[in-house]
């Protein structure tokens, strides 16, 4: 259950989250180079509760004001 403080926190960074604007750039492998096709499971990690993805997402963050 949430107490009085947590909703107050998430309060506070949905505010200031919902300032920006954030734009998917490009897909790109974990060394940093292009990648074609956008992030899924590692295969690594089939059988654990939770898999990290095998790439990350470039994005761009703009202000709203």
């Amino acid at each position: 259950m949430f107490d009085i403080a947590n909703v107050e926190v998430l309060l506070a960074v949905s505010m200031i989250i919902s300032r920006f604007v954030v734009e998917s750039i490009d897909w790109v492998m974990p060394d940093r180079s292009h990648s074609e096709r956008p992030a899924s499971d590692d295969v690594e990690y089939a059988n654990a509760v939770a898999a990290p993805p095998d790439g990350d997402m470039k994005v761009r963050w703009r202000t709203i004001w």
